[in-house]
């Protein structure tokens, strides 16, 4: 699948489940089944476009096609498009780079919670959490097993924050954040990418601070602490903090009565979107050659034609031609032209397989696209190639002379 193709459906397949989730399943309090939504929403994304129709056979077993045609080896002919090949190579560089950035912005987030991990000593508090003190003006955060606050915190509100980096930490938060940020690199130009993360983030922290309020923490007095380490500085990137996420949204969800299970069902709507969306992939990935069906149903056997102006695909002695396969190859490469108007082309390489026939004297006739390239320019100069071919041995079976179907792929590659 080209590259192109496949970004521009991950991002549409995004874009409408990001639309049915948050029309339906943000305001909603089961952060529970969102954080699931969500995850399971972003990958079904990046799978969703390499959706293929099962093949059903349609032929009954005792059915004789004699359309199962001996394809020859392919040819490749390359266009030069050095202009049209630059800036491709510019965008492929600018998305590549843009990976690496952000993959080296998430090693360097990873890296900088693993020294300060090194460099101040920890405390066991129980079911294999470590606390750590130490620094100043910064949020709370949690990563992994790890905790780090300062030591103002830890004198002040030690309770209240150590039970919402806590359930951070149970809920395994860390795992889905490394995740995502590893989407984010991939896909760093997809705005909704960017959204599901911001999404994501803020369901973490109405689970830890649900799971506060449920401990029995005074819901008004841990709000009051949200308020006063809202400004706190957020050092990691990686990590998840305390003032992480909209403040006002927070503490609205907080408030928020508790929404029934019923509404759980809401979760089948981004599921249908995805549905329709794999439905869509699949067909487009289905080829229309009748071809493709018989390739995959049905074995390459010796056939009579089925009436008399029908040419045979597999005969005793196969048509040849002058010098042989590699001559064939030979002139239809040199004899092809690559269209000046398809060197415009976004798709870099496109194949166009032809169908002809080798009569009885030997001539080439009745050539025909079986499965397009795409793109129609390509296609005519395929077959302009293929009717110019010289005369060949014609086939024979039972000692005459007889007409045989073939088929060749052309291969129309932008560049070297």
């Amino acid at each position: 699948m080209d590259p192109l193709v496949y970004t521009f459906r991950v991002s549409l397949s995004l874009a409408a489940v990001f639309a049915a989730y948050k029309l339906f399943m943000s305001r909603e309090t089961l952060h529970a089944l969102n954080r699931f939504a969500i995850l399971a929403a972003v990958a079904m994304s990046f799978v969703l476009p390499f959706a293929k129709m099962p093949q059903f056979s349609v032929f009954s077993e005792d059915l004789t096609i004699p359309e199962a045609l001996i394809e020859l080896e392919g040819v490749v002919v390359n266009g030069d498009a050095e202009q049209n090949l630059s800036f491709w190579y510019i965008v492929t560089a600018i998305l590549i780079t843009g990976s690496v950035f952000f993959f080296l912005r998430l090693l360097v987030s990873i890296v900088s919670v693993l020294f300060k991990v090194m460099k101040n000593k920890s405390v066991n508090i129980g079911n294999g959490i470590k606390l750590i003190i130490g620094g100043s003006d910064i949020a709370p955060i949690s990563w992994m097993r790890y905790i780090i606050i300062s030591a103002d915190d830890y004198a002040n509100h030690p309770d209240e924050i150590l039970a919402h980096e806590t359930a951070h930490i149970r809920y395994g938060h860390s795992f889905d954040r490394i995740f995502m940020d590893l989407v984010c690199a991939i896909q760093w130009f997809n705005p909704f990418v960017w959204l599901f993360r911001r999404e994501l983030c803020a369901v973490h922290e109405f689970q830890a601070d649900q799971k506060v309020v449920d401990s029995g923490f005074n819901a008004k007095l841990y709000q009051i602490l949200l308020v006063k380490k809202a400004a706190g500085r957020r050092w990691n990137f990686v990590a998840n903090s305390l003032n992480h996420s909209n403040l006002k949204n927070r503490i609205t969800m907080m408030t928020r009565k508790k929404s029934s299970k019923k509404v759980a069902i809401k979760v089948l709507l981004p599921m249908a979107v995805s549905a329709v969306f794999a439905f869509t992939f699949a067909c487009c990935n289905q080829s229309n050659s009748l071809y493709d069906v018989l390739d995959a149903n049905v074995s390459t056997q010796l056939s009579n034609p089925q009436t008399a102006d029908q040419p045979f695909v597999i005969v005793e002695n196969m048509p040849e031609f002058p010098g042989g396969a590699k001559a064939l190859l030979d002139y239809v490469s040199s004899h092809v032209e690559f269209p000046a108007e398809a060197k415009n082309d976004t798709v870099l390489s496109r194949t166009t397989y032809l169908k002809f026939v080798v009569d009885k004297v030997g001539k080439v006739k009745n050539v025909e696209v079986i499965r397009s390239s795409g793109n129609p320019l390509l296609d005519e100069s395929g077959i302009k190639t293929i009717e110019s071919l010289p005369d060949w041995k014609p086939g024979t079976q039972s000692g005459k002379a007889v007409d045989v179907a073939m088929q060749i792929p052309i291969q129309f590659v932008l560049g070297n």
